[in-house]
């Protein structure tokens, strides 16, 4: 069954439509004329939001209503997702393939809750393990063609789990669309979003089953565990999880509402009150265009970015890069939830982004472009005075994220307290007889036959930290987590310029370029290895992600590393070359 969802960081489910509009979207676009419909702003003191009408099934009730479609049947091995409990005491088992889900306790013992049939395509654990939410599509592929048969609405249950035992699964939401004139439904989809500090309230989209649309944005909703209820926040929000952010004690959600997928328009910032359930507009897309929100530890103060509404408008929309205004014009704010008045966080005349509080919040990290580079910045939220945190710099990408969605993740890590992991030691060794050479790796490590990129599948060995068939983790610099690359390549005239003239041509895992683009090289080192000249720098594609790379000449071979994720780990594998 093909769900529609995001992985991770939400806008990576964008990526086929990122490379289709790539190399349009980095300089200045022409609008067509007739724009895509985008939801309005409501009125700055909007009523309570009504949570929708839903029938619970009463606690004796059996899992599944009725009717239940009937499971398409297939010759393909069935896709089995587990999915643990955070305390560790049970494990949702969803098949994918029959659409059932059963939950697992630790000794082993299985409890069936939605049979075959049932068309469960998500389920979320809360943080303190005793909720688990179940989405039921009500929609699946036709077994004799690509025709999505659709029984219904989506619908999300609820099972409570206390003292080792199942409750039964309970309606707590339904979507509210309604059939044609034929009493045909339209397949949904829903996407999860953070829980509350609290673990009460979980956020989560929903909307038409939709690629283009995921992009757009989806119905934000809060539902709340304890009542059962569902509120509608937002007719539309952007399904980016920076958009969003609780207060530290879960009693209310700052959020960037309104549609379509650039960043530069169409956008406000709404409050939401968990306890009246009520939804104010704090700041209105008239004053200013908000994106990132963070909401301080100490409960105080909200940071967040914006360009001001006179910086921006419809013929900016589309351009991703920093000759545009309205990305240009971005700075970080900081607003007063009892009072709703909001401030300049300091007068540097410079583009601003993501901000970030210490775990204390004393400390607004934030990015900033300085020149050609971007630096992490720590700011006194008091003074606004800020400096720039060792290490962080690095220059400036040429695009600022999706339709201007950034993500500056990797600067963020370079926060003094952010986590940083060990590098494992290398303990496995990798040899290539053809290619004449060995490397050593960590234990656990995969060694793949090349890797996925958005201009195809580039076969070449690797040594991942992740399987190479699995989806790949968070790839930070400071994360232990790496994917590296090798190439031995001919090279006739020995030239070790003309070799990283080549590997400057091609992008590598992760990176983009426009079409003959070249990528940003940065921090180059020469050297020898083995007493072979030597090269060792990092790249950059046009979205910011940073590539190590190392180059050596060998005569007229040249041998290529190119890693993408903890630097560190990449020097010590590649410190391990040895040619023959």
């Amino acid at each position: 069954m093909e769900v529609w969802k995001l992985e991770g960081w939400a806008l990576r489910v964008c990526a086929v439509l990122l490379a289709l509009t790539l190399l349009a979207a980095c300089s200045p676009a022409t609008l067509p004329t007739s724009p895509p419909q985008i939801a309005t702003e409501p009125p700055l003191s909007p009523t309570a939001t009504p949570s929708p009408t839903v029938t619970e099934v009463p606690a004796t009730a059996t899992p599944l209503p009725s009717p239940t479609p009937t499971p398409t049947s297939t010759t393909q091995p069935e896709q089995v997702r587990r999915i643990p409990s955070p305390d560790g005491r049970w494990t949702a088992v969803l098949n994918d393939t029959v659409g059932s889900l059963d939950l697992q306790g630790s000794a082993g013992e299985t409890f069936a809750v939605f049979p075959p049939g049932s068309t469960v395509v998500e389920a979320n654990w809360s943080p303190d393990s005793r909720y688990l939410l179940v989405v039921r599509s009500n929609w699946q592929r036709s077994p004799s063609g690509p025709e999505i048969e659709v029984y219904g609405p989506i619908e999300i249950w609820q099972i409570r789990l206390e003292d080792d035992q199942i409750g039964s699964p309970s309606l707590v939401f339904q979507s509210l669309t309604r059939p044609d004139e034929s009493g045909n439904f339209i397949p949904e989809q829903i996407v999860w979003g953070t829980w509350s500090p609290d673990n009460r309230y979980v956020l989560f989209w929903q909307g038409p089953l939709s690629a283009s649309i995921l992009a757009d944005g989806m119905a934000l909703w809060a539902l709340d565990t304890g009542s059962g209820e569902a509120f509608l926040l937002a007719d539309v929000a952007l399904l980016n999880p920076k958009y969003q952010s609780w207060a530290p004690d879960g009693s209310a959600l700052v959020f960037t509402a309104g549609g379509y997928r650039s960043a530069q328009i169409n956008k406000w910032l709404n409050l939401f009150d968990a306890t009246s359930g009520q939804v104010v507009t704090v700041v209105s897309q008239t004053e200013q265009i908000p994106g990132i929100v963070a909401w301080s530890p100490r409960g105080d103060l909200i940071a967040y970015a914006a360009v001001p509404a006179s910086e921006t408008g419809p013929d900016l929309a589309d351009w991703m890069s920093f000759e545009n205004q309205a990305i240009a014009g971005r700075r970080v704010y900081l607003l007063d939830p009892a009072t709703g008045q909001h401030r300049r966080l300091n007068d540097t005349d410079a583009f601003q982004d993501a901000p970030t509080w210490s775990d204390d919040g004393a400390i607004l990290y934030y990015v900033q472009r300085e020149g050609d580079t971007m630096a992490l910045m720590a700011a006194d939220p008091a003074t606004g005075q800020a400096q720039v945190i060792e290490g962080s710099r690095r220059p400036a990408p040429k695009a600022v994220g999706y339709y201007g969605q950034s993500n500056w993740d990797d600067l963020l890590t370079h926060r003094p307290e952010a986590s940083r992991a060990e590098v494992p030691p290398l303990t496995e060794t990798y040899s290539d007889p053809t290619g004449g050479y060995t490397l050593c790796y960590p234990a656990g490590w995969h060694v793949g036959q090349g890797w996925e990129g958005l201009y195809g599948w580039q076969e070449m060995p690797t040594l991942t930290s992740y399987p190479p068939d699995g989806p790949a983790p968070e790839l930070s610099p400071f994360s232990g987590q790496a994917i590296i690359a090798i190439q031995v390549v001919e090279l006739p005239e020995g030239d070790l310029e003309a070799l990283l003239r080549e590997v400057l041509a091609e992008p590598g895992p992760g990176q983009i370029t426009s079409k003959d683009g070249i990528l940003t090289a940065f921090d180059r080192r020469e050297l020898t290895m083995e007493g072979r000249p030597a090269i060792r720098l990092e790249t950059m594609g046009d979205f910011g992600v940073v590539n190590h790379v190392l180059v050596v000449l060998d005569g007229t071979r040249g041998f290529i590393l190119r890693g993408r994720g903890d630097g560190r780990v990449f020097d010590a594998v590649a410190g391990s070359l040895q040619l023959r």
